[in-house]
């Protein structure tokens, strides 16, 4: 019943968490234009909200002590209503010579800033809460993150089938609004459980006293592995979704579909209906980065469809590895909220690397092929063994640069998946070694020390 409950509850509030992102969207957007750049900073300022949510339940569940203290989330989802300003009425218009990234922000700040700041935070508290159920799987919440994801793809799929085309803004407001009611009702609800179960003991102590024993700090490393995983596939959404409707061809409401596959590769990663082989995953990312790479070296713009759909299939197939590394290194639930926090300020660190920096340091959209490269890094491996570091030297004979053997042997193992051991003359394609040139020439923008055994930040050890 406690799983049940939890989950019909993260469910609504992430779907109501992507709800209104998409309902200010439409009341803004509008009065911009729905360019690339002004959706990148709408994503930008949803996550830096996130972060700040996670940032508050983390805090809040290292801080919090006595049965009460649970019902403190539900009765700050109540204040925050408070403030909610779903309108546009009374918001000043933007000058047309100046800059709109500062309106814009402004305007989402007054909106929506401290309900949509509290409600992202429910994800968290409520998966550390349900650890203190007492239930059969309260030993590993982090299946309901998959059930929190579901709701954002519930809610990011219905919007422009249903939602959109049947209701008027102001209709949408007031359904918004009462499934926020609903939210509060079912947040109290999930409180009052861990109530009942704890006594007059709070849920952190109960988690402390099961978990304790056996759990071990994650380390530094572990902790920036955390960061650079989620980093990583936030900024390829932004990066793929901007290359592909500002290089190939710009397509109405095109922005829906990587961000469904970034959902749905959380959805995939964090369930445990079945488990993904990533070693399969791995393998399907090399498979496909080698198109991307030769589409970006021959600069084709002819073949529309094959370009989407490699590139969409390529980021998706590496978001989902991203994120089964990261649900491999979860940690206990003593560091629960800790692991969400890491990973919202990677996506945020993403978003402000597109949104922000990017367009300041590079002219072109290079921001996303640099990030393919960085993912390619974070595949998950071990140290390289003596032959591979043969291999590598036999391989950097040929003239390349050591980080470009790195990067092979990254993407297709030791054997560097065709080359001989005599060098690069058993390459299977010619095409595939200018996409390994490419590698190691936009490799070589990272600071570089030592051989190639330091290379790939899945070598850094737990």
């Amino acid at each position: 019943m406690a799983q049940f409950v939890f989950g019909l509850t993260l469910f609504i509030s992430a779907a109501l968490l992507f709800w209104i992102q998409l309902l200010t969207a439409k009341m803004i957007l509008p009065v911009l234009g729905g360019s690339a750049s002004v959706w990148n900073t709408c994503m930008m300022f949803f996550q830096i909200a996130l972060l700040l949510g996670y940032l508050y339940a983390h805090l809040a569940e290292r801080t919090r002590s006595g049965r009460f203290s649970m019902f403190l989330h539900p009765a700050l989802l109540a204040i925050g209503a408070l403030s909610l300003h779903l309108s546009m009425a009374g918001v000043p218009s933007p000058d047309p010579a100046a800059n709109p990234i500062p309106w814009l922000l402004e305007t989402l700040l007054v909106m929506v800033g401290a309900p949509f700041v509290i409600l992202a935070g429910t994800a968290p508290m409520l998966q550390a809460l349900f650890a203190g159920t007492g239930a059969r799987s309260s030993h590993d919440p982090y299946f309901l993150y998959a059930a929190s994801n579901l709701g954002s793809l519930a809610a990011l799929v219905s919007y422009p089938t249903i939602i959109e085309p049947y209701l008027r803004v102001s209709d949408q407001s007031r359904f918004w609004t009462a499934g926020y009611v609903a939210l509060i009702v079912l947040s109290a609800a999930c409180a009052a459980m861990v109530a009942a179960r704890t006594g007059v003991k709070s849920a952190r102590q109960l988690i402390q006293r099961s978990d304790d024993r056996d759990s071990v700090a994650p380390t530094i490393l572990t902790r920036l592995r955390w960061l650079i995983l989620a980093f990583a596939p936030s900024s390829l959404l932004l990066g793929v979704t901007t290359h592909l409707t500002t290089d190939i061809a710009a397509v109405p409401l095109f922005w829906v579909v990587p961000l469904v596959l970034y959902l749905l590769s959380f959805v995939i990663a964090f369930q445990r209906l079945f488990i993904i082989p990533e070693r399969a995953i791995a393998f399907l990312q090399a498979t496909f980065l080698v198109p991307v790479g030769v589409l970006f070296l021959t600069s084709e713009t002819e073949n529309i469809i094959l370009q989407f759909g490699v590139h969409l299939t390529a980021f998706f197939i590496t978001a989902l590895l991203c994120h089964l590394e990261l649900a491999r290194l979860r940690p206990s639930t003593r560091y629960l909220t800790e692991f969400y926090l890491f990973l919202s300020i990677g996506g945020a660190l993403g978003g402000v690397f597109n949104a922000l920096l990017a367009p300041i340091i590079f002219d072109d959209v290079i921001e996303y092929p640099l990030v393919l490269i960085v993912a390619c890094l974070l595949r998950p491996g071990m140290l390289p063994n003596q032959k591979q570091l043969a291999l590598d030297r036999r391989f950097c004979a040929t003239g390349l640069d050591a980080r470009t053997a790195c990067f092979s042997r990254q993407i297709y193992g030791s054997e560097y998946a065709g080359f001989s051991q005599g060098g690069g003359a058993g390459c299977r394609d010619d095409l595939c070694h200018r996409c390994f040139c490419m590698a190691g020439a936009l490799d070589s923008l990272r600071p570089w020390h030592g051989s190639a055994n330091h290379c790939g930040l899945s070598n850094l050890q737990q």
